[in-house]
């Protein structure tokens, strides 16, 4: 699958695969933003600290029983993943790395 997701997107994205676990966790903690469903890496990324977008079609026990924990962390929550469009997760992607920046901006003016 690993091939065809690579052929799916330009050249200058990255597909990481093959990954031990530990590999995949300090992969993770270098992220910006990880976009994903509710998987195991997502989990991992959000454990190492990356800041998560969660896209999730609604469950019987609802949508904060799979998220991530932390504040820094959204949902896009629609009653089915087909739901969600590209628009709302560039959207949200945006003002996420936004505000990212504008914190690093805050804590490199403390400095």
């Amino acid at each position: 699958m690993a091939q065809q997701v690579r052929a799916s997107f330009s050249p200058e994205a990255i597909v990481l695969d093959g990954l031990t676990l530990s590999q995949l966790a300090s992969a993770a903690a270098r992220l910006n933003l990880l976009v994903s469903n509710d998987t195991g890496p997502m989990h991992l990324a959000a454990a190492v600290g990356a800041p998560v977008l969660l896209l999730l079609g609604t469950t019987l026990r609802g949508p904060y029983w799979f998220g991530p924990v932390g504040e820094e962390h959204r949902m896009i929550v629609r009653p089915t993943l087909l739901q969600i469009t590209a628009a709302e997760v560039y959207g949200v992607a945006h003002s996420m790395l936004q505000a990212s920046r504008r914190d690093a901006q805050r804590l490199a003016q403390k400095a």
